[in-house]
């Protein structure tokens, strides 16, 4: 492609329930379409798989995440209408150089290449956008982690930060102030830095910055560093508090992992085995996935299992306290193994994409609870949140072994 191959102009084309966004270059004209009914719509681009999707937030404002499943990385654009006249806003500063098809802007936008660690049993990948596992191989070059298929989910092992699962109306309040946080907070789509690497550890680091701050006003610096030993990569999350006050958050983990994770079996072939026998409590949820403050038990067979099936999953995620902190995804009935372990998460939950024959399940450990369902909740006064002191320090290290 010559490198004067410059985006020249951008337009919307809406056909039979599709929705196309029309990027017009010297050397042609790019349609990518555009996913409008919750779904990622996925359009190859010079060999990059790109996923888009869009939602009408208002008669006139479209919103659109542009995804590259290659990297996990992650855009919003959002365009608004007004008669003649588009407007187009972005959580990103485009590069100068060759358009949307461009080998230069796909790289500054979306080609973020993974760090990647191993020793002689094992071999992650972990992408700088959120601090997000891509990949965990045995030794054999066997994949453990889920792979993103955007048909039941596109991501893969995001982190959780500020805030775990849902607010209601996407909204908070703290000192008097409300302020909006997306599913999950902002660490997701956030791009951290790498402070340091070897060939078997990695840490990445996130600072609060103006952008933060607009949507959670606390000065922080969030490390998730990795190590590998043996069959087992350690996640380590530290949270250092920077600012003068308080800061109030949840943290956790969301790794998908294949299921079946060897050829010949089926998804209703495994269990999730907790390493010790347990009485665990379901925490409720709302048909909305918000919390209504009660328990009710959730016996495991033999003190211990959990089978897998798909429907266990129709009303979303399964959240259990005071479980044994160890699980495993096994079967009887072959060799490979997944085990989670987070001795100082109070929270787990299992989750694949609802009502769907999804061909994975993750594993969440997490330290906090969503939102109460219709209640903007006051997060310094949320007991299951970590409250911490400024100038303190927050540890939490939780780890995945395959075998």
């Amino acid at each position: 492609m010559p490198e004067d191959d410059r985006l020249q102009s951008v337009s919307f084309r809406f056909k039979d329930n599709k929705g196309f966004l029309e990027c017009r270059q010297e050397s042609g004209t790019y349609a990518l379409e555009l996913g409008l009914s919750g779904a990622y719509a996925v359009t190859d681009v010079n060999g990059v798989p790109f996923a888009m999707n869009a939602c009408w937030r208002s008669e006139d404002k479209l919103e659109m995440y542009i995804r590259n499943l290659n990297a996990a990385s992650g855009r919003k654009a959002v365009f608004e209408f007004h008669g003649n006249e588009m407007r187009l806003s972005l959580d990103w500063t485009p590069p100068v150089g060759p358009g949307l098809a461009g080998t230069d802007f796909t790289e500054a936008l979306f080609k973020l290449e993974p760090i990647r660690l191993r020793n002689d049993k094992l071999g992650v990948a972990i992408s700088p956008v959120g601090a997000e596992l891509m990949s965990i191989r045995g030794k054999d070059g066997a994949e453990y982690l889920w792979q993103g298929d955007p048909a039941f989910w596109d991501r893969r092992a995001i982190n959780l930060f500020p805030y775990i699962a849902r607010l209601t109306n996407e909204t908070y309040a703290y000192e008097g102030r409300t302020y909006h946080l997306p599913i999950h907070g902002f660490l997701p789509d956030a791009l951290t830095q790498i402070e340091s690497r070897d060939n078997a550890a990695a840490c990445f680091l996130l600072k609060d910055t103006e952008a933060t701050r607009a949507v959670y006003p606390f000065s922080f610096e969030l490390r998730v560093r990795y190590a590998l030993s043996d069959e087992t990569v350690t996640i380590r999350f530290e949270v250092l508090n920077t600012g003068d006050r308080e800061m109030h958050f949840g943290i956790g983990g969301h790794p998908g992992f294949l299921v079946p994770l060897e050829d010949g079996l089926a998804f209703t072939d495994y269990t999730l085995e907790f390493d010790t026998p347990c009485e665990p409590e379901r925490v409720c949820f709302t048909d909305r996935c918000f919390t209504t403050g009660e328990t009710e038990a959730y016996p495991l067979v033999e003190g211990r299992y959990i089978p897998l099936r798909h429907d266990l999953f129709d009303h979303d995620v399964i959240v259990l306290r005071n479980m044994s902190k160890t699980v495993a995804i096994k079967s009887p009935k072959g060799k490979k193994s997944v085990t989670v372990s987070f001795p100082d998460m109070p929270y787990v939950g299992f989750w694949h994409a609802v009502r769907k024959e999804a061909p994975y399940v993750c594993v969440e450990p997490w330290s906090s609870l969503p939102s109460r369902d219709g209640v903007i909740e006051d997060v310094s006064l949320q007991d299951n949140l970590i409250h911490l002191p400024a100038g303190e320090r927050y540890v939490n290290e939780w780890s995945i072994t395959i075998r």
